[in-house]
């Protein structure tokens, strides 16, 4: 793995004994990647950490799960706020020591376009007394399922996999400028579809919440552990049920047009604990390695290295036709380009600057409905 690489020591300044003893004993050699990543994304952090058997650690106010692999480094995902500014801190304890040793990652400024759309009178207004009710039950519902993406261990072990294969028609993060006004940021992948296309999990994990949400229509939040969430919105049925665990590729339900829309199509959001990410970062993640995968380096614990169709699918191409039904957002396409610096050759995706393609239908949910 390429990344910036921080050696962090006791500070002399803070003259005790237990600091004094921290300043003699080996330092952690933190790394991650990428080197400076996005607003908004998933990162991978190892931690080289002498004489250290155990490591705990929080980033951006979320707790990291570390992972120890047979060369004794240790391995966690992170994620990067979508309104972070400059940079992230952190902090890491080894062996359950009281002593923390600070971390920070500087976080690159996230290009979003923005989009100019009039709509009618009944997708912009805001809600009555008695559905703003609803919509403040149905979002601390969504909170409260949030709160076990930390409590379950880490369910899944292959890269993660895009939820339909079809055109990606609404990237992360674009600005949504309604009648003239700003009002959401899109937080999620938009894929279009047919009401009844089918839905699968993107990874192995536990189904958290199902619900029939006003913004959100018939929705599931699957939990993959060490705090990975994804959310599928809008669908026309859904097929788990709270407390399943499903595998990855497994078919969770239809496509939509459920919850405030205008067409059918899949919203699909990634989070990590609390914090919004870009999807786009989770399907470049290369797995934690495990004692059979030794450093990672195959990324999956069957060995099999992720092909481009693994990449691929669920992906569009340049000469992608304009999308039918969107959550409002702008229509970038995706498509494979480049080899991924860290992962041996193995392909990552990159975006395709916007084009000025009409969205087709859309949704008007503000960016914490959608998780």
């Amino acid at each position: 793995m390429q990344g910036m690489i921080l050696s962090f020591v006791a500070l002399a300044v803070a003259a005790t004994t237990t600091v004094a003893a921290s300043a003699q004993a080996p330092a952690p050699t933190v790394s991650w990647y990428p080197a400076r990543p996005s607003q908004g994304s998933l990162i991978r952090v190892a931690v080289a950490w002498p004489e250290v058997t155990s490591l705990k650690g929080v980033l951006a106010g979320e707790a990291l799960h570390f992972e120890r692999d047979t060369a004794g480094t240790f391995h966690a995902v992170g994620a990067v706020p979508v309104d972070a500014d400059g940079s992230v801190s952190g902090f890491l304890w080894g062996d359950g020591s009281p002593d923390s040793v600070p971390m920070s990652v500087r976080v690159a400024a996230r290009s979003v376009g923005s989009e100019r759309l009039r709509m009618a009178p009944e997708y912009v207004a805001p809600p009555d007394s008695a559905l703003a009710a609803r919509v403040a039950s149905e979002r601390a519902q969504i909170g409260g399922a949030l709160a076990r993406a930390h409590r379950e261990p880490r369910l899944w072990s292959l890269w993660f996999s895009p939820p339909r294969r079809a055109e990606v028609t609404s990237l992360y993060g674009t600005r949504r400028v309604l009648n003239g006004e700003t009002q959401s940021r899109h937080m999620g992948l938009d894929y279009d579809g047919e009401t009844g296309d089918p839905v699968r999990a993107t990874n192995r994990g536990v189904v958290i919440l199902v619900g029939d949400f006003f913004y959100n229509g018939k929705c599931v939040y699957i939990a993959h552990g060490a705090g990975l969430v994804t959310s599928y919105l809008h669908m026309s049925a859904v097929h788990v049920a709270v407390g399943d665990t499903v595998g990855r590729g497994q078919v969770i339900g239809a496509v939509g047009a459920t919850g405030r829309v205008t067409g059918p199509h899949l919203h699909w959001s990634v989070l990590y604990g609390r914090l919004s990410v870009d999807p786009m970062s989770l399907l470049n993640l290369r797995p934690l390695p495990t004692e059979a995968d030794g450093d990672g380096r195959d990324g999956q614990a069957d060995g099999r290295r992720r092909t481009d169709r693994d990449v691929q699918d669920g992906q569009v191409n340049e000469r992608a036709r304009p999308a039918r039904h969107v959550d409002l957002h702008s229509r970038p396409p995706v498509r494979l380009v480049r080899p991924c610096p860290s992962c041996s050759g193995r392909p990552v995706l990159n975006v395709v600057p916007p084009t000025s393609a009409p969205a087709r239908h859309s949704a008007t949910a503000p960016a914490v409905a959608a998780g």
